[in-house]
């Protein structure tokens, strides 16, 4: 069983579905971060194959889902610092950031802002593209992928479009937009990994070979038969690539459930 855990950061609370285990003394979960427009619940079967194994929380930002709409950041850099903020706030730190789309965006921001608070890094389906960049490219290449993906992702990301606020959606869009991961990488200092499916129409393979090729400690792999979802159509998969990765140890105190309201319910 997955709960659910809201953490009050700053003047923000922020929400996060989580694995049982994420608060294990010692030990800090993944971490892992959605793409624009959607929210920890596209999440839940990489943490279902996750849980028992390996602690994991998916943490949403602003504006996104459950989390409050106050204050929205409007570039990736103010987001990867409300990331910081939260896993400050939780102390689960040194960790691994697995980022989804612009959630790649963001993990990268964090590790070159902040980075003493992340181990190493996980970029699945790794956007925007500077080969195919514009606002209307990109939405016809979430439409080709849609065709692409179980019908349960298309699902809960329509029900995810419902639950984030319209203003969130929109900075989000534009955020990403602006970022360059391509200039961003460089700057990382950390282990980073890059999983791309292989029929993921947004993010082609001559792209994320460039990304591996602008960082020194980098690994690539492809899922087969994966769209841009790849954690949510494949998660057995992706766990087998993550279990590795998981921080084994701390030198933080049990947070416990005094960091924030912890509500123990299916999610």
């Amino acid at each position: 069983m997955l709960i659910r855990r809201w953490t009050v950061v700053g003047h923000r609370v922020l929400h996060s579905r989580e694995t049982t285990d994420a608060s294990r003394p010692g030990r800090p979960p993944l971490v892992l971060v959605h793409g624009s427009g959607t929210t920890s619940r596209y999440f839940r079967p990489l943490l279902q194959a996750l849980d028992g194994t390996v602690p994991a929380a998916a943490v949403e930002l602003p504006g996104i889902g459950s989390s409050s709409a106050d204050d929205i950041p409007t570039d990736v850099a103010g987001l990867a610092d409300v990331l910081a903020d939260w896993l400050r706030t939780t102390r689960r730190h040194p960790t691994t950031l697995v980022g989804n789309s612009m959630g790649c965006q963001v993990v990268t921001d964090v590790a070159i802002r902040h980075p003493e608070l992340v181990e190493r890094l996980v970029l699945i389906g790794p956007t925007v593209d500077r080969h195919r960049h514009g606002f209307f490219r990109q939405a016809a290449l979430l439409l080709a992928d849609a065709f692409r993906e179980r019908p349960s992702l298309i699902a809960t990301v329509l029900t995810d479009s419902a639950l984030t606020n319209r203003s969130a959606a929109l900075k989000y869009m534009r955020a990403a937009l602006r970022h360059r991961i391509d200039q961003r990488l460089p700057l990382v200092r950390q282990p980073v990994l890059i999983v791309r499916g292989e029929r993921d129409p947004m993010v082609t393979q001559p792209w994320v070979e460039e990304l591996r090729d602008l960082t020194r400690d980098v690994r690539l792999e492809v899922v087969r038969g994966a769209g841009h979802g790849t954690h949510h159509g494949h998660p057995h998969v992706v766990a087998g690539l993550l279990e590795p990765l998981a921080p084994t140890h701390s030198d933080q105190e049990d947070p416990g459930d005094d960091f924030g309201r912890r509500a123990a319910t299916s999610a």
